[in-house]
């Protein structure tokens, strides 16, 4: 469309806007009185006020249309000796700034009442005069301005809503002061002197209800919203004298943009005021040029300076991928799926325009465990919108947890001091309608805090206890809460240790729904359940955040280069893993163990020094860091490391030599596990479990929950491989190259992608499931119990390797209450698979005493069991006289275990028709000890079954040994020996701490020939 043309009879407008001058008449002089009053006078007001008439009468202005009755009116009533107070009250940008300024432009040309010639016009305001006198001493101070002007009919005093001035400041004494609002009116009702007064219609109605003179002594004059065809003109003329003034043609394009962002987003705000106000600030940062125009994407990019909202937000130019979007959560916040979709489909709804505007933009329930990403979400989601993670506003609930506290945020309307009448959302909020506000440890919050919240997240709008109206529907809530988090951490007495994480989480969502009212969670747009990082997800966050660490301000000016080696990574997420703890303790860890070698380092030089590199590296199992000058550096690490007698290093030329062997490995393993598919179905499950009548039926709950879970473990296990390349592949295509974190990345690929590739070996129907492994010691008392301890210890600690879920079920007891059997949950994908052939037997082979001489061989064995950890769809059919086949006892128990500290409860479960029992002690209450119980047995029942087309029967080994697994030598020749593949294995040590993943390949590799 074409620029809107400059009508001609604006011209002479354009001219009068180059004069130096006001462009007519100046202001008339007024009467001068005594030198000594005048100077006390305006040297008051100049504390606390601005010279209007000044201000107005030089430079040039835009003109005011459709408010000619109004401004008539306010002259005429401040004219008048019956009356001369006037306020204009009406919605907020109706106009009412507009009719008072061109009120006092009108008295500085003399078009206005003989009685108001020469006058002269003060602005202040209620916040002015608090701000202007001290503490102590304003009342003297206003005592004084006001007597003053009593005296002085010429002067006219404007203020800027009128309706705050209720109380006051505090005394010297910190009580309570005089109230603004009484004392201003008793100096009226001593005085003619003329007023004029602004203030929005809600705020003024209350203010007159508990000053009820006020009504008496003003005349109210109410500003109503224009029509809609009536605003539309305002508009258009006001652009037209706009365009004329900067010299800036207006597009009809940006007139529309203004009115569709204004209206989705300015719902507070009213026409005309708000869509003239975003034209003006448009202008004002546009460059004049000979034909310069205004245009839609001119005034996108000013409303997105001013709130700090992406242009993917407000324009349907900008396109909107999901994909790109749940891909920057996802590298901001690891292994938390559901709550990124959550927050991804928010902003969709957002961008479609299809959400509720009458409500907050989102409103999120967090829950899990400290350190699992929830406020990392939140500042990541505020870096998305607003640009900065400086948008979040955080406050700590706990810190509100007693009655009454609730107007310390809301506002206390009996309060003196105005900012306790606010309260402390309106203060932090001041200048922020667009932020993310984070409610943190919310359920801690008195009841009646809920309460006041369940109104705010239904209407998005909060009255203060200062009567005023704060919209709160450009903010995104996030409440987080660690309600459930040892459920999910499967730390919680009474919780069913069988159970997935899904489960789990269905669990904590119904007793957080039991927690707060009905009410309450349906003002909740989705509630987000953090599940626990595993090691696998916390070495990724130790490898980005080694990456930040070594960006800082420090390093970089001093030019240095860092090169740490893998084993201090290894090290780090060692000592900072804590499932408990979460990402958290991990940072303080890297702090602790990266950043003060560094800090030492960089200390120990000559402040001068640039360049060089420092090396991080393991010596004693601590991490010990070296400088390299700057001219040994320049060795090519071949050489250095050759000097040294240590390994060869990798050179960026072979990383970018092997980055499309990478490539084609990680794509293989996207096409076996079917990514693209497994992730619609696990997005179309988030979707699902979003509906609040998804847990109704518990039991396609489950099936579901059992579906989610496949579908996240298949994608969440390629996906860290892809994420990892994705870095690999911008640290190569940098300009600069980091070759030092170059290597690194590199040689976790290679350290990680043949465990990840090892999931494509398995083809059997429940090897993706986790598994339940069960060691029994076999004779020898004493020993067998060592042996059967450090057996357990293998597979915990090979599961934490893995990334798996890992805790103890139970331990069973003999006669006098020994553990004999320790029973395992390993909850990750394909650990049943992976794990399945170590079934048989593990027998250790060490120095001990036979019949007086020492260094005999003793032979130790222990029995393992693998069972699968079987989902809702694959339990074998459970009968109908369910209960008559099985005989279940549980009781009390008070026992010290091999591994839970305080054994409480014990179950034994009995299978008539096989005659198989299974018994169990830990601490789980009774009842729930014996369903596990008798879920184990059953599961056991049923292992041939469950072994069809996977294993084949009790193996004849190589060297005879029938189920003789591994053979674990610790005596003259120490090493392990795998019977199934005849591997052998030097480091008995390491594989005890974890290692079997040489051992479980081999033996996959030799099933599938």
């Amino acid at each position: 469309m074409e620029p809107v043309p400059i009508p001609p009879h604006l011209r002479r407008l354009r001219r009068l806007a180059r004069m130096p001058s006001s462009g007519g008449r100046r202001p008339p002089t007024p009467p001068q009185p005594e030198p000594g009053q005048e100077a006390s006078l305006e040297a008051l007001l100049n504390e606390v006020a601005t010279n209007l008439t000044e201000q107005l009468a030089g430079g040039s202005h835009t003109g005011v249309y459709g408010r000619d009755e109004q401004i008539e009116q306010v002259l005429q009533t401040l004219a008048s000796p019956l009356k001369g107070r006037v306020i204009l009250t009406g919605e907020a940008r109706v106009g009412k700034t507009a009719v008072i300024h061109e009120a006092v432009r009108r008295i500085i040309r003399g078009e206005c009442p003989e009685a108001l010639k020469g006058a002269q016009v003060w602005a202040t305001s209620p916040a002015a005069f608090i701000g202007g006198y001290p503490p102590g001493n304003w009342m003297g101070s206003l005592d004084e301005l006001m007597t003053a002007w009593r005296e002085r009919p010429e002067i006219i005093l404007y203020f800027d809503d009128l309706a705050s001035a209720t109380g006051g400041p505090g005394n010297d004494d910190d009580g309570p002061g005089p109230d603004l609002a009484l004392t201003i009116l008793a100096h009226l009702r001593r005085s003619t002197g003329r007023m004029m007064a602004e203030a929005q219609t809600e705020p003024w109605r209350r203010f007159v209800d508990r000053y009820r003179d006020y009504e008496k002594i003003f005349l109210t004059l109410r500003l109503a919203v224009p029509e809609a065809d009536a605003a539309h003109e305002i508009v258009n003329r006001v652009c037209e004298d706009l365009s004329v003034l900067r010299e800036i043609s207006i597009a009809p394009e940006a007139v529309n943009q203004a009115y569709d962002l204004t209206g989705r987003y300015f719902l507070d705000q009213f026409l005309p005021g708000k869509v003239i106000d975003l034209i003006r600030d448009s202008l004002t940062v546009a460059t004049p040029t000979e034909k310069a125009t205004l245009t839609s994407d001119a005034v996108t990019a000013r409303f997105a300076a001013q709130t700090g909202l992406p242009r993917i937000l407000l324009t349907d130019d900008e396109p909107f991928d999901d994909r790109a979007v749940r891909d920057f959560f996802r590298t901001q916040v690891l292994a938390q799926e559901q709550a990124v979709e959550a927050i991804v489909q928010s902003l969709s709804l957002l961008r479609a325009r299809v959400n509720n505007p009458l409500r907050p933009m989102g409103v999120f329930l967090f829950l899990g465990p400290t350190g699992v990403g929830k406020t990392e979400l939140a500042r990541a989601l505020s870096t998305y919108l607003y640009g900065s993670p400086e948008r979040l506003v955080r406050f700590n609930m706990a810190d509100y947890a007693y009655p009454g506290q609730q107007w310390e945020l809301f506002g206390n309307p009996y309060a003196a001091d105005p900012a306790a009448r606010r309260g402390q959302i309106t203060t932090r909020l001041a200048g922020h309608p667009f932020s993310v506000i984070v409610l943190d440890e919310f359920e801690k919050a008195d009841p009646q805090i809920f309460q006041r919240f369940l109104q705010l997240f239904d209407e998005g709008l909060m009255i203060n206890g200062a009567g005023e109206t704060i919209n709160l529907r450009n903010a995104i809530f996030i409440l987080t809460s660690n309600f459930g988090a040892r459920l999910i951490q499967n730390e919680r007495i009474g919780f069913s240790r069988g159970e997935t994480i899904e489960e789990r989480e269905a669990r904590v969502l119904a007793e957080t729904e039991n927690y707060f009212t009905p009410e309450f969670m349906n003002r909740i747009d989705a509630v987000c359940v953090f599940k626990p990082l595993s090691r696998t997800v916390m070495g990724e966050i130790a490898r980005r955040e080694v990456g930040n660490l070594l960006k800082r301000e420090g390093l970089i000016r001093r030019e240095l280069e860092v090169d740490i080696d893998d084993d201090v990574i290894e090290h780090v997420v060692d000592t900072g893993y804590s499932q408990r703890f979460g990402a958290r303790y991990l940072k303080r860890q890297i702090e602790k163990t990266i950043a003060y070698p560094l800090a030492q380092q960089i200390n120990r030089r000559d402040p001068e020094m640039r360049g060089g590199t420092i090396r991080l590296l393991m010596k004693q199992a601590r991490v010990a860091s070296t400088y390299l000058p700057e001219v040994e550096a320049e060795t090519t690490p071949t050489e250095r490391e050759a000097e040294a007698g240590e390994p060869r290093r990798l050179t960026l030329e072979e990383i970018r030599a092997g980055l499309p062997e990478l490539e084609h490995r990680i794509a293989g393993l996207e096409r076996f596990h079917n990514v693209a598919a497994a992730r619609e179905e696990r997005d179309a499950l988030i979707v699902a479990m979003s509906d609040t009548g998804f847990w109704s039926d518990q039991a396609a709950a489950r099936r579901k929950l059992d579906a989610f879970q496949r579908a996240s473990n298949s994608v969440d296990l390629v996906d860290g491989m892809r994420r990892a390349l994705e870095e690999l592949q911008r640290l190569c295509a940098a300009e600069r190259v980091p070759v030092s974190e170059a290597i690194r990345q590199f040689n976790f690929l290679l350290r990680e992608l043949p465990r990840v590739e090892l999931t494509s070996l398995l083809t059997g129907r429940h090897d993706t499931l986790g598994a339940f492994v069960q060691i029994r010691a076999k004779g020898r008392p004493e020993a067998g119990r060592k042996w059967l301890r450090e057996l357990a210890q293998m597979y915990l600690a090979w599961a934490e390797h893995r990334g798996f879920a890992a805790h103890v079920v139970g331990e069973e007891l003999n006669r006098t209450g020994t553990t004999i059997a320790v029973t395992l949950a390993l909850s990750g994908y394909a650990a049943y698979g992976l794990l399945k052939g170590e079934a048989g037997t593990h027998r250790l082979v060490q120095a001990g005493v036979n019949g007086g001489k020492e260094d005999t061989p003793q032979k130790i064995a222990a029995q393992v069991i693998v069972w699968p950890e079987l989902t809702a769809e694959t339990e074998p059919p459970v009968p109908q006289n369910f209960e008559s086949e099985f005989e279940v006892t549980s009781q009390s128990a008070d026992h010290a275990g091999l591994f839970v500290k305080k054994l409480t409860a014990r179950a034994t479960a009995a299978l008539r028709s096989t005659g198989r029992t299974l018994s169990l002690a830990g601490n789980l209450p009774p009842d729930d000890l014996a369903h596990e119980t008798v879920k184990l047995l059953w599961t056991d029942a049923h292992r041939d079954l469950i072994a069809v087309g996977e294993t084949s029967a009790p193996r004849e080994t190589s060297d005879g040994a029938e189920g003789l697994v591994r053979t674990y030598l610790r005596h003259k020749e120490r090493g392990v020996r795998d019977h199934r593949t005849g591997l052998k294995v030097a480091n008995l040590k390491k594989v005890l701490e974890g290692g079997l993943d040489v051992f479980l390949e081999a033996a996959l590799k030799g099933n599938q020939n």
